[in-house]
């Protein structure tokens, strides 16, 4: 998924679990670059004070510094970075985001569950937050007749959204739009980047 390496790549294995701690083996597994090349843009972060270190020598993980007034926007970018990446790769779901861009004005929508992270599954879960766009239901209808069936939830805002399905969201995701509010919202989950 990742081609060119860029700091706001590094930063994806992050997007899954804002409190994660890695050592570079895990970014070389998951970016699937040698940790040659991405220590520089890790240590770049560090600098920029996005992550911090903890341990040292072979021993050193990275975590968020989600004290840091910055680190919002970074995984803002970081998030379409990845949705960009995803809709270059997956036909499917770039499809789906072209027949739902005109409905994209009124509400937020993310793909969730098993298609955001391995395309597989009988369905596409997508997640719509605000205002019910007229017409959807029939455009998703008709999509799944030609393609594969879209399974839609929808809520009229966060507060329809319990703890445990924001877990399960933020777990396995592509943000098709609305970037900021989500990143806000899994941040709030934990009580961090409360800054935004």
């Amino acid at each position: 998924m990742v081609g060119k390496v860029t700091k706001w790549k590094v930063l994806i294995p992050y997007l899954s679990d804002y409190r994660r701690s890695l050592i570079l083996a895990d970014f070389e597994r998951e970016l699937e670059k040698p940790h040659q090349t991405l220590k520089r843009y890790i240590e770049q972060l560090v600098d920029e004070n996005i992550l911090r270190v903890e341990g040292d020598g072979k021993h050193r993980k990275y975590r968020l510094n989600t004290e840091c007034a910055l680190v919002f926007h970074y995984l803002s970018i970081a998030e379409k970075m990845k949705t960009s990446l995803f809709l270059e790769e997956d036909s499917l779901v770039k499809r789906l985001y072209e027949k739902i861009l005109p409905f994209m004005s009124d509400a937020r929508f993310i793909v969730f569950g098993s298609y955001a992270v391995n395309r597989e599954g009988e369905d596409i879960d997508l997640l719509i937050v605000g205002k019910k766009p007229e017409m959807l239901d029939k455009v998703l209808e008709d999509f799944g007749e030609v393609y594969i069936p879209v399974h839609k939830t929808h809520v009229k805002g966060k507060k329809g959204l319990d703890r445990r399905f924001k877990k399960e969201l933020h777990k396995k995701h592509i943000v098709l739009n609305g970037t900021d509010y989500f990143v806000k919202l899994f941040g709030e989950m934990y009580g961090e980047l409360g800054m935004v």
